[in-house]
This record gives structure tokens, sequence and C-alpha cells, in this order.
């Protein structure tokens, strides 16, 4: 794990992705992340999972964040339809697609802002 001081913010990065503490309080985290995904349950219009999770580099001190999460699919149609925190440290993203896939690789990017103190 790295930390450096940067002017009025903390930087850190680990295996999860890098942050951003300020002194306000104030928290920002992003990272990216692979993820083999398979949607097999259908509702109407489509086939949907929930709950792949991520863990973000640094913890909350709530689970009161912001989160949201950018999608790289390789050429398959899918979808984020929501993402939600799990607890202080993680949270869920959930997929959706019009066709059934079957692990399909995914790429995805994701941002929390919150509270760190």
């Amino acid at each position: 794990m790295v930390t450096i001081p940067v002017g009025v913010a903390e930087y850190g990065s680990n295996e999860y992705g890098e942050y951003w503490k300020y002194q306000n309080g104030m928290m920002i985290c992003i990272g990216k992340v692979d993820k083999i995904i398979t949607l097999q349950t259908g509702t109407a219009g489509g086939y949907y999972d929930d709950g792949y999770g991520i863990i973000f580099p640094a913890e909350f001190i709530n689970t009161d964040y912001y989160c949201n999460a950018k999608l790289s699919a390789n050429n398959k149609i899918v979808t984020i339809y929501s993402m939600r925190p799990s607890d202080n440290r993680s949270a869920f993203i959930d997929f959706f697609s019009h066709s059934v896939l079957e692990a399909a690789n995914v790429k995805v990017g994701w941002l929390a802002i919150g509270r760190w103190k």
C-alpha cells in the first residue's frame, strides 16, 4: 500500500483501487475490475443477475456514499442497472441483458464518493 500526502488530500492505492481522503472528511475512491458474469434469471424484457461485488481501497465511515460504474463488455449487450452499498468497504453491481449471457467477461470501472470521518 502506498500513501502520499498531496496538498490537502491524502492519496493511497492498493490492489482494490485508489483513494483520496480530504481533510474535510470527504473521500473519493476509484477502481477497475474484470468480472465474469452469467445472466440467466429471466424477467420481462431480459435477463439479470444481482450482487457482483467490488471492494473499495479504503473504508467509508458508513454506507451513505454515492457510487457509480462504467461497463465495457466486449461486443456484449449488457448494462448496469444498479450499484448499491453492501457495507462500509464494498458495493454490489447488478447487470442486465436482453439475452442470456454465459461466462461473459466484462470490465467495470467504478467511482465512490462519501465520508471517511
